[in-house]
């Protein structure tokens, strides 16, 4: 019997610790800024859900915050992921958003290609306009010229000139 009422005494003295430690959060999370302030109130406040109470912990710890603000939001998560009558989505949420901010992703590096030539070389040098613009003429005109070597008939057979068509009639392969 004396065993389990200091079972009891040590669990409501550290339920005590943890509500204080949280009161100063909150003041501390208030004194740091409005955003910081209410979302310790929302993690504190047992009225609201825990899912809820578990992304207000995970705001704080998105972003830079006041010290024992930051511990207080961890105590939290730490307290939903190892209690075991905790819904198990809960649990892992708790676990998740504690994780991601203590530990560093482990992401394979990346890789780039090794450049043998020489990049000075290997740059494109700008083509001056009026360079571009005769390049541009020269294939327009080319691909006009193929246009009038040929011509899809309305049954689908392709006839082929030999010569451009200059519009009056020449000379066609297979009509």
């Amino acid at each position: 019997m004396l065993a389990t009422r200091t079972e009891r005494i040590n669990k409501l003295e550290r339920a005590n610790k943890r509500l204080k430690g949280w009161r100063r959060a909150i003041a501390a999370g208030e004194a740091a800024g409005p955003a910081i302030g209410a979302l310790v109130a929302i993690m504190s406040d047992s009225a609201v859900s825990i899912p809820k109470r578990i992304q207000a912990a995970e705001g704080l710890l998105a972003y830079k915050t006041p010290q024992d603000v930051a511990e207080s939001a961890k105590a939290f998560l730490a307290s939903v992921f190892m209690d075991p009558d905790q819904n198990i989505d809960h649990r892992l949420a708790a676990t998740t958003a504690l994780r991601r901010s203590e530990d560093v992703r482990i992401m394979p590096p990346i890789e780039r290609p090794v450049r043998t030539d020489n990049p000075v070389e290997a740059e494109e040098k700008p083509i001056p306009l009026l360079e571009l613009a005769r390049l541009q003429r020269e294939r327009a005109d080319r691909m006009e010229r193929e246009a009038r070597q040929i011509r899809v008939l309305s049954d689908g057979r392709v006839l082929v000139f030999d010569e451009p068509n200059d519009g009056n009639g020449g000379s066609d392969s297979g009509d």
